[in-house]
Protein backbone atom coordinates (compact mmCIF):
# COMPACT_ATOMS: atom_id res chain seq x y z
CA UNK A 1 0.00 0.00 0.00
CA UNK A 2 2.62 2.42 0.70
CA UNK A 3 4.73 1.52 -2.50
CA UNK A 4 1.19 2.17 -4.30
CA UNK A 5 0.82 5.52 -2.94
CA UNK A 6 4.32 6.46 -3.89
CA UNK A 7 4.03 5.24 -7.05
CA UNK A 8 0.66 7.29 -7.68
CA UNK A 9 2.61 10.52 -6.11
CA UNK A 10 5.53 9.94 -8.74
CA UNK A 11 2.84 9.39 -11.23
CA UNK A 12 0.90 12.95 -10.41
CA UNK A 13 3.90 14.34 -10.36
CA UNK A 14 5.77 13.46 -13.48
CA UNK A 15 2.29 14.18 -15.37
CA UNK A 16 2.57 17.42 -14.13
CA UNK A 17 5.92 17.99 -14.83
CA UNK A 18 5.31 16.63 -18.43
CA UNK A 19 1.95 18.95 -18.39
CA UNK A 20 4.23 22.33 -17.65
CA UNK A 21 7.40 21.34 -19.96
CA UNK A 22 4.44 20.94 -23.01
CA UNK A 23 2.75 24.53 -21.55
CA UNK A 24 6.45 26.23 -21.95
CA UNK A 25 6.83 24.54 -25.44
CA UNK A 26 3.14 25.91 -26.43
CA UNK A 27 4.11 29.23 -25.00
CA UNK A 28 7.72 29.93 -26.83
CA UNK A 29 6.02 28.56 -30.11
CA UNK A 30 3.04 31.08 -29.71
CA UNK A 31 5.92 33.76 -28.68
CA UNK A 32 7.50 32.52 -31.96
CA UNK A 33 4.94 32.92 -34.10
CA UNK A 34 4.03 36.42 -33.19
CA UNK A 35 7.11 37.33 -33.40
CA UNK A 36 7.44 36.24 -36.78
CA UNK A 37 3.99 37.79 -38.28
CA UNK A 38 5.13 41.18 -36.37
CA UNK A 39 8.24 40.96 -38.04
CA UNK A 40 6.66 39.82 -41.46
CA UNK A 41 4.16 43.22 -41.05
CA UNK A 42 7.29 45.70 -40.39
CA UNK A 43 8.45 43.90 -43.59
CA UNK A 44 5.11 44.75 -45.55
CA UNK A 45 5.33 48.14 -44.15
CA UNK A 46 8.77 49.23 -45.22
CA UNK A 47 7.57 47.73 -48.65
CA UNK A 48 4.52 49.27 -48.90
CA UNK A 49 6.13 52.42 -48.32
CA UNK A 50 9.16 51.98 -50.50
CA UNK A 51 6.27 51.30 -53.71
CA UNK A 52 4.37 54.20 -52.52
CA UNK A 53 7.68 56.26 -52.76
CA UNK A 54 8.67 54.73 -56.26
CA UNK A 55 5.03 55.13 -57.76
CA UNK A 56 5.61 58.83 -56.75
CA UNK A 57 9.26 59.07 -58.49
CA UNK A 58 7.03 57.44 -61.73
CA UNK A 59 4.41 60.22 -61.36
CA UNK A 60 6.42 63.09 -61.25
CA UNK A 61 8.54 61.31 -64.57
CA UNK A 62 5.21 60.83 -65.97
CA UNK A 63 4.29 64.24 -65.63
CA UNK A 64 7.07 65.70 -67.37
CA UNK A 65 7.16 63.80 -70.06
CA UNK A 66 3.46 64.29 -70.86
CA UNK A 67 4.36 67.81 -70.54
CA UNK A 68 7.12 67.03 -73.31
CA UNK A 69 4.53 65.56 -75.58
CA UNK A 70 2.30 68.12 -75.33
CA UNK A 71 4.91 70.56 -76.19
CA UNK A 72 6.11 68.26 -79.28
CA UNK A 73 2.06 67.88 -80.46
CA UNK A 74 1.61 71.44 -80.38
CA UNK A 75 5.19 71.72 -82.44
CA UNK A 76 3.64 69.12 -85.03
CA UNK A 77 0.14 70.87 -85.27
CA UNK A 78 2.37 74.12 -85.83
CA UNK A 79 4.27 72.76 -87.89
CA UNK A 80 1.33 71.27 -90.03
CA UNK A 81 -0.53 74.47 -89.79
CA UNK A 82 2.50 76.70 -91.20
CA UNK A 83 3.08 73.79 -93.89
CA UNK A 84 -0.46 74.02 -94.81
CA UNK A 85 -0.59 77.60 -95.42
CA UNK A 86 2.08 78.26 -98.15
CA UNK A 87 3.77 80.98 -96.33
CA UNK A 88 6.99 81.74 -96.10
CA UNK A 89 10.04 80.20 -93.67
CA UNK A 90 10.67 81.99 -91.17
CA UNK A 91 13.06 81.03 -87.65
CA UNK A 92 9.10 79.96 -85.71
CA UNK A 93 9.69 76.90 -88.12
CA UNK A 94 13.02 75.78 -86.81
CA UNK A 95 11.65 76.15 -82.79
CA UNK A 96 8.40 74.42 -83.31
CA UNK A 97 10.67 71.54 -85.48
CA UNK A 98 12.83 71.55 -82.35
CA UNK A 99 9.82 71.08 -80.11
CA UNK A 100 8.73 68.33 -82.48
CA UNK A 101 12.07 66.37 -82.06
CA UNK A 102 12.04 66.50 -78.28
CA UNK A 103 11.67 62.74 -77.69
CA UNK A 104 11.35 61.10 -73.62
CA UNK A 105 11.98 57.98 -72.24
CA UNK A 106 10.07 56.90 -69.59
CA UNK A 107 12.53 55.20 -66.48
CA UNK A 108 10.15 53.25 -64.62
CA UNK A 109 11.28 53.69 -61.14
CA UNK A 110 10.66 49.57 -59.63
CA UNK A 111 13.39 48.56 -57.75
CA UNK A 112 11.69 48.03 -54.80
CA UNK A 113 8.68 45.64 -57.61
CA UNK A 114 12.37 44.00 -58.66
CA UNK A 115 13.77 43.26 -55.28
CA UNK A 116 10.76 41.91 -54.04
CA UNK A 117 10.22 39.71 -57.38
CA UNK A 118 13.99 38.78 -56.91
CA UNK A 119 13.15 38.17 -52.96
CA UNK A 120 10.21 35.47 -53.90
CA UNK A 121 12.26 33.23 -56.44
CA UNK A 122 15.17 32.91 -53.66
CA UNK A 123 12.30 32.12 -51.29
CA UNK A 124 11.18 29.41 -53.88
CA UNK A 125 14.51 28.07 -54.90
CA UNK A 126 15.41 27.81 -51.35
CA UNK A 127 12.00 25.66 -50.88
CA UNK A 128 12.65 23.55 -53.72
CA UNK A 129 15.93 22.99 -52.64
CA UNK A 130 14.95 21.94 -49.38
Amino acid sequence: MIKENKASKYLMYAIGEIALVMIGILLALQVSNWNENRIKQQNEVKILSQLNEDLKVNLIELKGIYESLNNSNSGGLKIINFLTSNKPSNDSLKIWTENFNNSNIFNNANTTYKNLENSEKISFLMILCG
